[in-house]
């Protein structure tokens, strides 16, 4: 069960752990790309760190507002 599983996470172990690469938006309706990008998603000091990254920060905000495309 969830409740029992634990990692420690001394290194990213990538035959265990998967990133999830989509942009349907997690089911909410949103626009939302999620990519296998370590500047998203590293472990360090033993702990598994997260940050999510705003889609203009990568493309720019005039492809965004200009109807552009995510390749």
């Amino acid at each position: 069960p969830w409740d029992q599983m634990s990692d420690e996470f001394d290194v990213f172990d990538l035959s265990f752990w998967r990133h999830e690469i989509t942009a349907g938006g997690g089911g909410n309706g949103e626009f939302q790309a999620y990519v296998n990008s370590r500047n998203n998603s590293w472990v360090e000091g033993g702990a598994l760190h997260l940050r999510p990254t705003a889609t203009a920060d990568v493309i720019g905000q005039g492809p965004l507002i200009a109807g552009g495309t995510l390749d």
